[in-house]
């Protein structure tokens, strides 16, 4: 019997939980995380119930929260539940054609950095074990469900790379190192996280994650906007379904390949 990929994300995510408490020392608000858990959950089982749809999508909303878990950093718990409920809910809310527009856990954040000033990025450091431990296995997690969309990660470090090459050509300030940073850890692995809030085809996911690092350098090094990358990552989620209108189309990729299943419902759509 193949095993569902997501509960392979979430024996990831649980050993970054486990890691990151028990060696680097890292603090959690447990009340606050059930409150994230719990509020995302109940969500879910509530659109569930509206769309019927099937209730694996529990799965997906797991991973979300553990992903929201990881990087917010808040004193009160209602903005924990606020921002999970926000983040779950954006999936059904902005969607289009099957697919939502916005990664939710991605939503979330930027939710939380607009519209609250009591919630913050965490600012949780990784050592070099858990690095390469989180990169190799979110890249052998990828693999294992479809190897074609790690075109994803290949082109978002050649277009990374062009563009820091240039911000250095104009002597702007390119010394901005994330890779020990936890949030940017996150912040790459949404990128592949969530299939149903890229493109299908891959010349258009080429597209995709050139207007992400575009409108990364412009947020970033123009505006000198914090945390920058994941309001870049919302704004290339606006056209998605310019990309996908334009670009040749293909089956649409799911991490549940074991489920097969729609955004709100069992229904196949029309070609």
């Amino acid at each position: 019997m193949r095993i569902d990929n997501r509960f392979l994300l979430i024996l990831l995510l649980a050993f970054v939980y486990f890691y990151g408490w028990h060696f680097l020392a890292w603090e959690f608000d447990y009340q606050k995380l059930i409150a994230i858990f719990l509020f995302g959950l109940l969500t879910q089982v509530l659109f569930c119930l509206a769309f019927k749809i099937p209730v694996n999508a529990l799965i997906s909303t797991v991973i979300t929260t553990m992903l929201m878990g990881l990087l917010i950093r808040t004193e009160f718990i209602f903005i924990c539940g606020m921002i999970s409920f926000f983040a779950v809910a954006s999936k059904y809310i902005f969607q289009f054609r099957g697919k939502h527009l916005f990664n939710p856990a991605n939503f979330g954040l930027v939710f939380m950095m607009l519209f609250t000033n009591q919630a913050f990025i965490t600012n949780h450091r990784a050592d070099h074990i858990l690095i390469g431990f989180f990169v190799f296995g979110s890249l052998a997690i990828l693999y294992r469900t479809n190897r074609r969309k790690l075109d994803v990660i290949v082109a978002f470090i050649f277009f990374s790379l062009l563009a820091r090459g240039f911000v250095s050509s104009i002597a702007m300030d390119s010394a901005l190192l994330y890779a020990q940073e936890v949030w940017y850890l996150i912040y790459v692995f949404l990128l592949i996280a969530d299939p149903l809030s890229s493109p299908d085809s891959q010349i258009g996911r080429m597209f995709w994650v050139f207007i992400i690092v575009l409108s990364t350098q412009i947020l970033v090094y123009g505006f000198r906007v914090q945390y920058g990358h994941f309001y870049a990552l919302a704004v290339a989620g606006l056209f998605m379904p310019l990309i996908d209108y334009v670009c040749k189309k293909e089956a649409v990729f799911s991490w549940d390949s074991v489920y097969k299943r729609e955004l709100h419902s069992n229904a196949v759509l029309p070609s």
